[in-house]
Order: C-alpha cells, then structure tokens, then sequence
C-alpha cells in the first residue's frame, strides 16, 4: 500500500510533540472544528500504521492502539458531524464536526479502513448504525446538500 499522504511530516508545527515509533508512519489526518461543547475549537486526530493519536486541549498527545475490534463511525445529523471510535461495538471517543469537515472525516475513515493490520486487510462494512440514530442515508455527510432539498420540498 502506497502512503497516501506523503506531504505529511512530522517537522510540521502541528505535530509539536508526537514521538512515532521506528518504522510507524502517518497515514492520515483529521482537523475537527468543534470540541465537546459543541463550539469552535481546533483539534488534532493523526493515523498512524500503528495508532490513532489525538491531541487533547492542553496540546498534550494521547494515544489508541490499534486492533482489529477498532472500527470508525461517522455520522451527521442536523448540519454537525461526529466521528466516533468504537472497540467492539463500544464508543471509545467522540469528535464533532461541522459539515465543512465531513469530506476530511469521510477520507480519514476511508485511510482506516484501508490501513493492513496483523497482515490481513483491514477494510470492511461500516459498523451498524444504533437504532435511535438516523439511517446511512437519511444521514449522508458525501451529498448534505441533497438531504436539505429533500426537506424543502
């Protein structure tokens, strides 16, 4: 598998104090606009060959280590995004966006479920949607555009 994003590197300022492994390598990056609180705030989320790594508040790095139960939701729903990481069906952490970062959440989970872990590949279906949350399509970050026509008419 090719490195899909070689214009990455670690002298970036963005990636102040990240430490990578030998031979671990970034694969993608995902910038969420909105903390917790749902308001405006720069985050930081960095997939590694190896982890997921995340850059809390006070710029410090945390890190998931990835195994194959790891699995990535993205959802929208009323104009805001939510990324989701998930270990066996169980939510591990929670990132919120706003629609102009729905395509980059979209291209990050794609690099996730690209990534070859423990030599076999990693892609598979999406993880199931919980019942009180809308359905994939009703809640399509790739066409929003289309879902708000379709409640004008």
């Amino acid at each position: 598998m090719t490195d899909p994003t070689p214009f990455l590197s670690l002298e970036s300022s963005a990636f102040q104090g990240l430490s990578l492994n030998e031979g671990e390598a970034i694969r993608a990056v995902f910038r969420p606009d909105l903390d917790e609180r749902l308001h405006y705030a720069t985050g930081l989320l960095v997939l590694t060959s190896e982890r997921l790594y995340i850059q809390h508040a006070d710029a410090n790095w945390g890190h998931i280590t990835l195994v194959p139960e790891l699995s990535l939701r993205q959802s929208e729903y009323a104009g805001l995004g939510e990324l989701c990481v998930l270990e066996a069906g169980r939510p591990l952490a929670r990132f919120q966006h706003t629609l102009s970062e729905a395509r980059a959440a979209a291209s990050f989970v794609d690099a996730f479920e690209a990534l070859e872990l423990f030599g076999i590949n990693r892609v598979r279906a999406r993880p199931e949607a919980p019942p009180d949350e809308m359905p994939e399509a009703a809640s399509s970050v790739r066409m929003p555009l289309l879902r708000l026509l379709a409640f004008a008419r």
